[in-house]
């Protein structure tokens, strides 16, 4: 339903104007609450996550941490070198006065496309929902990836065309490293525990 919704907003609304009708939203809940989601989608957040599954499982934590280290180096490469000369909006938009902008926030000018954010959070949330043992769960992860690129638009951060494929990036990384993991290695019946296992007692 995303990439298909995803699809028809490309196609059929201008860039720009879908951005702008999100920035006419703002209220200082929404910026605060958008903000967290922003933080959510940093490196450091993503990173403290993976940590956490370390230390559950090791495997997972490889299987992860190979997809997002995948994802970022991909996702830099298209950022910096292919589509270097993608300025954000704030260089886009010709009168800034109608826009607004999150006091303090840092707005940046270059490299727009995709959104790193939204593909590191997309590749990782991915990942989280593919090894959770209830997959009720998850629409709660996409539900906070897709946050996470909604943050990026409504920060002024971002386009909805750079979230787009960067969530579809962040995705891809994550199934296709997670299935090439299950279906070649041979460390996952010896790397499935938690990192420090539990000593069993013996009764005297």
């Amino acid at each position: 339903m995303y990439l298909l919704l995803g699809s028809w907003v490309i196609l059929q609304i201008p860039k720009g104007e879908a951005e702008l009708w999100l920035n006419t939203q703002h209220h200082l809940l929404l910026d605060y609450f958008f903000l967290a989601f922003t933080y959510l989608g940093d490196g450091v957040s993503l990173v403290c996550m993976l940590v956490y599954v370390l230390f559950r499982n090791i495997y997972q934590a490889i299987v992860g941490g190979t997809a997002f280290i995948i994802s970022t180096i991909l996702t830099h490469f298209f950022k910096l070198k292919v589509f270097s000369d993608y300025d954000r909006p704030i260089r886009f938009f010709k009168n800034l006065d109608q826009i607004y902008f999150v006091k303090d926030l840092e707005i940046h000018a270059y490299n727009s496309f995709p959104s790193g954010h939204t593909s590191a959070a997309f590749c990782v949330f991915t990942f989280m929902a593919l090894i959770a043992k209830n997959k009720k769960t998850g629409l709660l992860w996409f539900l906070a990836a897709l946050m996470v690129g909604v943050s990026r638009i409504y920060l002024m951060q971002h386009f909805f065309i750079d979230t787009y494929f960067g969530a579809i990036l962040g995705m891809l990384c994550s199934v296709l490293v997670f299935l090439i993991y299950e279906i070649y290695t041979s460390l996952k019946n010896r790397l499935s525990r938690p990192l420090f296992r539990q000593q069993s007692r013996i009764k005297a």
